[in-house]
């Protein structure tokens, strides 16, 4: 009973959710934040080139002109500073945005200052051991060893197999040395990034994988999780007996259009009589209602033709006596006769 055998429940992910504890692939994160960073690059090449160049001519022109002094140094760092941040902004607001939708989209919205609480546990020398050879970080330092010596392997195959196009830089008009540098290091990097991304898909299988795993529940904690959220007895008893009841309720609006007439106080309450002299002992109550409820039996009795009486004291007195799908008890006999030969009346001159 005791073994871990079962998967987590719904309820476990959430509240681990909520400590901020997820299955999220960092590999596949730094993966797409890579691809990103490499298109905004490829896409602004030309304008960045251009940028630059007309940033160097500017600095040397600067440097003929420009007086040596520490105000003039201070007004030279502020240029430097807006040029470069104009440059590098369009790659910030790429990045934070993959890293967002990235993050989202493994794990959904999540929101918890718990993992930046202190944990005065992680001191434990014996724990720190055990995590230092745990199956996590022998994982981790197999698959870091492995993804540096296949991204030496691709780099070396790459520049093998570029080194042609390198040599024949030297026979390059200068002006087409930038666009031909960029189209290669795009070609390696994108390769590069393809083989990082295989790795990655692998880092999220066992990430998810180790997830599952550190959360699975013993048949116990099942049974303990469900008698905690399944509630009180007693609780649980009331709530059958409201569904109940409302059943019921819901029920005896059907019986509104099966009914004889409708008695009204006339807009807080509303009882519903049925009465067939040949099998019944007596009228019988097949719906009541109050509240705004009344309005709806109205309408639904005035649909069906049902006659209905305003009639407050007896309204009243059915109402506190006589509960749903009961006789009337005889005290109430006369004023229901009286009712019902009035209708009987009415039929037969109809």
């Amino acid at each position: 009973m005791s073994e871990k055998t079962e998967k987590a429940t719904p309820y476990k992910l959430q509240k681990a959710k909520e400590q901020g504890q997820v299955s999220k692939s960092v590999e596949l994160n730094t993966c797409l934040l890579l691809l990103v960073l490499l298109l905004v690059a490829i896409a602004l090449w030309p304008a960045f080139l251009s940028e630059l160049n007309a940033l160097t001519k500017h600095l040397l022109y600067l440097n003929t002109r420009m007086p040596f002094s520490v105000d003039s140094i201070g007004q030279l760092q502020q240029f430097l500073l807006s040029k470069l941040l104009s440059l590098w902004l369009p790659f910030a607001l790429a990045g934070m945005i993959c890293v967002i939708a990235a993050s989202v989209a493994q794990t959904g919205f999540v929101w918890s200052v718990k993992p930046l609480a202190p944990d005065f546990k992680r001191l434990d020398i014996s724990k720190g051991f055990k995590r230092l050879f745990s199956i996590k970080s022998l994982f981790e330092a197999g698959k870091n060893t492995l993804k540096l010596s296949l991204v030496l392997l691709l780099l070396s195959l790459s520049v093998r197999h570029e080194l042609p196009t390198l040599l024949n830089f030297m026979n390059t008009e200068p002006g087409r040395i930038p666009a031909a540098l960029m189209s290669l290091l795009s070609k390696i990097l994108l390769q590069l990034l393809a083989l990082l991304f295989a790795l990655s898909v692998i880092d999220k299988l066992y990430t998810r994988w180790k997830f599952a795993k550190d959360h699975r529940m013993s048949k116990q904690e099942v049974k303990d999780e469900f008698r905690q959220r399944d509630g009180d007895p007693k609780i649980k008893a009331k709530i059958k007996q409201l569904q109940q009841q409302l059943r019921q309720k819901t029920a005896s609006l059907e019986q509104v259009k099966t009914a004889d007439v409708l008695i009204t106080n006339p807009t807080h309450l509303a009882i519903a009589l049925k009465y067939d002299r040949s099998v019944m002992p007596a009228p019988k109550v097949v719906c009541k209602a109050s509240g705004e409820l009344v309005k709806e039996i109205k309408k639904l009795a005035a649909r069906h033709q049902v006659p209905v009486i305003e009639n407050k004291v007896f309204a009243r007195a059915l109402f506190a006596t006589t509960d749903l799908n009961k006789w009337i008890s005889r005290e109430h006999f006369p004023a229901a006769a009286k009712i019902f030969r009035d209708i009987y009346k009415q039929k037969a001159a109809i």
